[in-house]
């Protein structure tokens, strides 16, 4: 959904950087393009999903772009999370039947991602 730009040695996603022992990331998904100075430790959705972590219906925009500071595009390390398109990423189906998010929390817009409800103003 925007563009990450980071000058970390660290891990580095579209989601998050880290995921710990013992946690668990769930129903998510990113669209970011990525622009790293320092390409190693780089994936998808999380950057380093530590053992004992859990990733569990994550997903990301198949179309992401990474590239290092020169403006050369480069593929991830790793690829954690799960490879998607835009159409169903923003689709009423995947939002409340695969990732199982409330309708009461969550707003579908056209040709758009998700709101939360309060977001929108009718």
């Amino acid at each position: 959904m925007g563009d990450i730009n980071t000058k970390t040695t660290g891990y580095k996603a579209g989601f998050a950087g880290i995921n710990e022992t013992g946690a668990t990331i769930s129903k998510s998904f990113c669209d970011e393009n990525i622009t790293a100075s320092n390409t190693a430790k780089t994936d998808y959705f999380v950057g380093n999903a530590v053992v004992g972590s859990t990733l569990f219906k994550c997903y990301y925009n198949e179309a992401m772009v990474f590239t290092n500071s020169a403006g050369t595009a480069f593929t991830p390390t790793t690829a954690g999370g799960t490879a998607t398109d835009v159409a169903t990423l923003q689709s009423e189906s995947f939002l409340f039947d695969t990732l199982a998010w409330s309708r009461d929390d969550w707003t579908t817009v056209y040709l758009a991602y998700p709101k939360l409800a309060w977001q929108v103003t009718e």
